[in-house]
């Protein structure tokens, strides 16, 4: 970068402080086609956040879904908007322990048919 350039940023800067910068997103929904039909998804992280939003999509496209989640009031409120296809099941994934017991509780509900397990807790 040019040292002129470079300076008269600073000097902006200085002035008149941190710049705004507004950035606008749209984003849209394709039609739903039925690609998960008959499939069951379990997502962990469901109750709230990026969890939610594939709960939904996946529902859109036709399949059953399990939340999970550690907090039971999150996930049965957001069980409740889900809607019909959608179940909740409290369960941490850090307790490592406790995953085989989780299995056959989600095979329970899903009537032990195939299940799909989709993690989503992540850091960003």
């Amino acid at each position: 970068m040019n040292l002129k350039i470079y300076i008269k940023r600073v000097l902006r800067y200085i002035l008149k402080g941190v710049p705004n910068k507004h950035i606008t997103v749209v984003t849209k929904q394709i039609s739903p086609n039925n690609l998960l039909k008959d499939k069951r998804i379990i997502i962990t992280g469901g109750g709230r956040g990026l969890g939610y939003y594939m709960a939904q999509t996946c529902i859109a496209e036709g399949a059953e879904v399990l939340i999970t989640g550690r907090n039971e009031e999150r996930l049965k409120e957001s069980s409740k908007k889900l809607g019909l296809n959608c179940k909740y099941l409290v369960f941490d994934v850090q307790n490592v322990s406790e995953i085989p017991d989780f299995f056959k509780k989600a095979s329970k509900i899903f009537n032990n048919k195939a299940l799909l397990d989709n993690n989503v807790d992540m850091c960003i």
